[in-house]
């Protein structure tokens, strides 16, 4: 069990981004809302989202029903962008980073 009782991990799943058709791993609404520009973290809903890594595309983050994508230009450049594209963090998919505290020594 984890540190913060909770012993449910995010799953991965993968979707094809609706640009580029390059496979996207999914990703907590409220990462999202942490990058996306102050004026339009109103937008952001609690869905799941997709992240596109692709270098030559446009699109950052679209939701599951591709209902809503933001693109590079939606994105809050001073934000900490490698917060949210860290790998395996260890967290919950609550988010409430309880388990990455019961995590460190």
């Amino acid at each position: 069990m984890s540190g913060c009782g909770c012993n449910r991990k995010a799953e991965v799943t993968l979707k094809n981004c609706p640009l580029c058709k390059e496979k996207c791993k999914s990703l907590n609404y409220m990462a999202v809302k942490l990058v996306v520009k102050e004026d339009l973290q109103k937008f952001v809903c609690q869905d799941q989202y997709y992240i596109c890594n692709s270098e030559d595309c446009d699109v950052v983050f679209f939701n599951e029903g591709e209902e809503q994508i933001f693109l590079t230009r939606d994105i809050n450049l001073a934000a900490d962008f490698q917060e949210v594209t860290k790998k395996d963090k260890g967290s919950c998919e609550k988010s409430c980073k309880g388990c990455e505290r019961g995590k460190r020594g």
